[in-house]
């Protein structure tokens, strides 16, 4: 219990330490810290549409973030969730455009031909790394450009539509449904990927905790050469994963293109979802629950972000020195925990002073 209990005061302990040092700066640059947090939290949560946007902003955040958690969980260190979210991307818009099904069909087959891309994008990278050793950073960090530059030659290029803007728009079969209707907040783009993604927090969980093959992959994270001496295949298993990892970029790239954007635009560069995506699985402590949590958080300093800018006259720029700055407090516990000896050394010479 008192394991726990620490698991979950650290991170609440390390977020209020970032919004604490954060509201310092906004104080120097002389501005209010009250009305800039004000404006922040009313922005996140102030109102149903406001919430609305916060678990819109989330949606590919949570993808991204689990598709860190779960090639983590191998003992491999994902940062190509760029180019797998733009691959993935590309593969449901083109069945968003190209096929012709009723709804019931056609989702279903964009949402697996996104997972499907950015698998394939997981899939090659895992295969040099399973197969020669090549240190899966360098080759995700190399397949983002190749799948930058791919996708931006297939939507200026085959894709192109009349407009020039992109891709044309996909058929209205395969656009994800509001949750909300419009009716009720108008302007209002929270789709169903934000319950998906819940989904699959869910599936992940009991994937990593549940199954013989979640253990096996998460025994060659712990010790390899363990793992095979008890006939866990090494190779098998980073395969695999960053095949999953890869394939939940593909999905976060599949609602944002599909449910945000309404088109990938022709005008293309690395959205940042998939390095984002690295900080919401270490904030989230690696854990489905943690990332769906610290995907909250992101999703809120976004969508609050805008509204503390028009607000309170702070610069947006300053949301992501907070994110920074939470992703520091959190990732290097031995920091907070030292400000807690400190805290607690002081206030125990203060007693022994009085006494």
């Amino acid at each position: 219990m008192k394991k726990i209990a620490k698991e979950i005061l650290l991170p609440i302990s390390s977020i209020f330490l970032a919004f604490l040092v954060g509201a310092v700066i906004i104080k120097v640059s002389g501005r209010s810290p009250f009305l800039a947090y004000q404006s922040l939290l009313m922005g996140g949560f102030g109102s149903l549409g406001n919430l609305a946007q916060t678990c819109l902003f989330s949606i590919p955040l949570i993808f991204t973030g689990l598709s860190v958690a779960l090639a983590y969980k191998c003992g491999l260190f994902n940062i190509g969730g760029e180019g797998q979210f733009l691959l993935g991307g590309l593969f449901a818009m083109a069945a968003a455009i190209y096929i012709h099904a009723p709804f019931i069909i056609h989702f279903p087959l964009c949402l697996l031909c996104g997972f499907a891309g950015g698998a394939v994008a997981g899939a090659i990278p895992g295969w040099l790394k399973a197969r020669y050793g090549i240190h899966e950073v360098i080759n995700t960090i190399m397949l983002n450009w190749i799948c930058l530059n791919f996708v931006t030659y297939i939507v200026n290029g085959p894709m192109r539509s009349h407009s020039g803007l992109g891709t044309p728009e996909p058929l209205k079969t395969a656009v994800p449904p509001l949750i909300i209707p419009d009716s009720l907040i108008p302007g209002n783009q929270l789709n169903i990927g934000f319950i998906i993604a819940i989904i699959f927090v869910l599936l992940v969980g009991f994937y990593l905790s549940r199954t013989v093959q979640g253990y096996e992959l998460k025994a060659v994270g712990l010790n390899p050469m363990a793992a095979e001496y008890g006939g866990i295949s090494i190779s098998k298993n980073i395969f695999l994963a960053l095949c999953l990892a890869g394939g939940l970029s593909g999905l976060g790239g599949t609602f944002y293109y599909l449910g945000d954007l309404g088109r990938i635009p022709s005008t293309l560069s690395f959205p940042g979802y998939g390095f984002e995506g690295i900080a919401v699985a270490l904030v989230g402590k690696l854990d489905p629950l943690g990332v769906f949590l610290a995907s909250l958080l992101f999703g809120a300093l976004e969508s609050g972000g805008i509204f503390m800018q028009l607000n309170a006259n702070v610069p947006k720029d300053l949301v992501t020195i907070i994110q920074g700055l939470v992703i520091i407090f959190v990732i290097a516990p031995g920091l907070v925990q030292s400000v807690f000896n400190w805290y607690r050394g002081k206030k125990e010479r203060e007693g022994f002073e009085y006494s």
